[in-house]
């Protein structure tokens, strides 16, 4: 039983530790995307609701 609790307890860690790894890189690409004059991605509203998301995923 103590081995079966350690298992699941190495995969959840290691699924929050993917996850982490995705929102960081989600937020590199979106801050790219922003910078891009043709996209005009930082006025858009779905943006900035994506930008806040992820910065509250990061904190």
């Amino acid at each position: 039983m103590e081995r079966h609790v350690l298992i699941l307890t190495f995969v959840r860690v290691r699924v929050f530790d993917l996850c982490q790894r995705k929102v960081l890189c989600l937020h590199s690409m979106f801050n790219f995307l922003c910078r891009l004059p043709p996209c005009n991605l930082g006025t858009s509203p779905s943006f900035t609701y994506v930008i806040l998301t992820l910065r509250f995923a990061l904190s």
